[in-house]
């Protein structure tokens, strides 16, 4: 078991199944399904997941918007997803699942063992580079697969970098896997157009609310000089502190109070709304 990187199901009418793979990433066995809706979660105390319904409705939703008006029945999911992680058998996992659009019917199930960042970044902050501009989603409000390869293959090259963000006509959006967020004159911007709402987001955001002012616009590359703070949202992040932009040092080069304050509120609300996974 130790040396499993990704354990793999397939739930039908029939029921869940395992399958075969040799992916040592979930990026990597996602590259191998069909073309389809996705999202990821992390589990919590084994057995626990935070929001898991918002997963199971972003992909149907996803689906729509790519075209594809599926449904799949969310309480026969959630059980399979609850079978999957106990055979998988990881402390902790990272759980990916793929709505397939093309042969329709089904859902893709894949496991990985999840481990936390290291403190340092949370202590540090993470270095962000800005992307290529041909570096986008198709449909930016869709988890579609379409979008795992070119981004998968982008934070490839990150080098010492730890995301990518992904720009419009010198707008940052977001993150090629997260949400990005930045205090300008003692507001929080974030885009509002354009992103992928992650459920992470729309948690940072309530808590925001109570912190700071809250302006749904993206800050550009030339504001980057002049940023008092930055920050990344994602299941496996939560709040993440960014104090380097291609190079450029964010605020004083130290994770900021409204970040840390803004982090400390998501993860007692995330903390507050773990649930079982299987209803």
């Amino acid at each position: 078991m130790n040396d499993v990187k990704v354990r793999a199901f397939f739930l039908s009418t029939a029921g869940l199944r395992e399958e075969t793979t040799a992916a040592s990433t979930l990026d990597e066995h996602s590259l191998s399904l069909p073309r389809g809706a996705y999202t990821t979660f992390r589990t919590y105390h084994g057995t626990q997941a935070f929001r898991l319904e918002e997963h199971l409705n972003r992909l149907s939703e996803s689906a729509m918007l790519d075209g594809f008006p599926l449904e799949f029945a969310h309480p026969a999911a959630r059980h399979a997803i609850a079978e999957a992680v106990s055979l998988a058998g990881f402390s902790e996992s990272r759980v990916r699942l793929t709505f397939p659009y093309e042969p329709s019917g089904g859902l893709y199930i894949a496991l990985a063992p999840f481990a936390p960042l290291p403190a340092r970044l949370y202590q540090e902050g993470a270095h962000c580079v800005t992307a290529a501009p041909g570096l986008k989603r198709a449909n930016p409000r869709s988890k579609g697969t379409s979008f795992i390869q070119p981004g998968s293959q982008a934070r490839a090259g990150l080098a010492a970098a730890h995301e990518i963000l992904l720009l419009s006509e010198g707008a940052i959006l977001e993150g090629s896997s997260s949400n990005f967020f930045a205090v300008l004159g003692g507001a929080l911007y974030t885009a509002e157009e354009g992103v992928l709402f992650g459920t992470t987001r729309n948690l940072a955001l309530a808590q925001a609310e109570g912190v700071l002012p809250v302006i749904r616009t993206p800050v550009s590359v030339a504001d980057v000089p002049r940023l008092q703070e930055a920050f990344l949202t994602s299941v496996s992040r939560v709040v993440l502190p960014v104090t380097r932009i291609d190079g450029i040092a964010i605020g004083d080069g130290v994770p900021g109070p409204h970040t840390k304050a803004i982090g400390r509120g998501v993860l007692a609300a995330i903390t507050a709304e773990l649930a079982p996974i299987s209803p």
